[in-house]
């Protein structure tokens, strides 16, 4: 994918190691390995699978590499799924550790705990829907009611490009982003059936590039990342549209200061699940995502941390 795991290792020189888990996991020992005879893994060793929203990807394999640099004895094998193939591996109990693009709902929740599936989870940051465009696109912002009215279809051409058509393309038709509208606008149908899928974000990253009346749809972590050359790359191949928050009657662009002041309308939260019903290590990762190296990479990722890891800054007079 890319990513420069020596930059990122470089911004996380403080690892705290053994108070991240204590402070995680409170009283629940890390020898707790055979919960109704089930698992064979701890916090920091062992293997295990993790289903990830695909729209993530590029920031939670970036995670993983230095979570393995850190505990060489863990191995968290990362399978990428759009939402709706997330929540099915879940139903046929075929994944116990999962990432999502937001919180499970309570009937989904209750779905699993009437299977014998205890539920944990924790946020692990705020992210963005991206709005992409070519960069020979001469628009730079987009207004909500014109976005709703190209998702349904209505609009079929850029008004200030001489009507070229617009080929709008998400990352497949069951991804996390696809559903977020789906389920903002149209959750009573009436969303467009001419709406394009790719299999991944990078594949509508560079569908976009080459495509002159292309829309595309990525989560944030794809461009955002300024110390990664591959981000940098993909944010350099697309024009980022700014969207109108109309209670403020702005555009605001899809990064972090937009996000973190509640601009920026289109957020989603990404949330951790453990669902392995012992203390193993799809509960170590999710500790070491919510301390204090973990949130360093989400920052550095362009995305807003779940937790604001202050800087403690001694002053002396000498």
């Amino acid at each position: 994918m890319g990513i420069t795991v020596t930059n990122a290792a470089n911004a996380i020189k403080m690892r705290g190691k053994c108070l991240v888990f204590l402070l995680f996991l409170g009283a629940t020992s890390c020898q707790n390995i055979s919960f109704s005879g089930k698992g064979n893994d701890v916090p920091t060793a062992g293997e295990v699978t993790v289903g990830v929203d695909y729209g993530d990807s590029f920031a939670i394999t970036e995670q993983l590499a230095i979570f393995h640099m850190d505990y060489p004895k863990a191995k968290i094998t990362p399978r990428y799924l759009c939402e709706v193939n997330l929540l099915r591996q879940l139903e046929m109990d075929s994944l116990r550790f999962i990432i999502m693009n937001r919180q499970l709902s309570k009937e989904e929740k209750a779905n699993l705990e009437l299977k014998d599936i205890h539920v944990r989870g924790a946020m692990a940051a705020k992210t963005s829907i991206v709005l992409i465009a070519n960069l020979e696109n001469p628009s730079s912002n987009i207004s909500q009611a014109d976005l709703k009215s190209i998702l349904a279809g209505n609009v079929t051409q850029w008004k200030d490009w001489g009507n070229k058509f617009i080929n709008v393309v998400f990352d497949g038709g069951c991804g996390s982003n696809y559903e977020y509208f789906k389920n903002l606008w149209f959750k009573s149908g009436g969303m467009s059936n001419k709406i394009a899928g790719k299999n991944t974000p990078r594949e509508v990253l560079d569908y976009v590039s080459k495509t002159p009346g292309a829309l595309g749809f990525v989560s944030l972590n794809w461009i955002a990342d300024q110390s990664d050359s591959a981000s940098k790359v993909w944010a350099s191949k697309v024009k980022v549209l700014a969207v109108e928050n109309p209670a403020k009657s702005a555009f605001y662009m899809p990064f972090q200061s937009q996000i973190a002041a509640k601009e920026y309308p289109f957020v989603q939260e990404i949330w951790m699940y453990d669902l392995q019903g012992h203390s193993g290590l799809a509960q170590g990762f999710i500790a070491w995502i919510s301390s204090q190296p973990g949130q360093i990479l989400m920052k550095k990722s362009g995305l807003i941390p779940a937790h604001d890891m202050g800087r403690t800054i001694d002053l002396s007079a000498e």
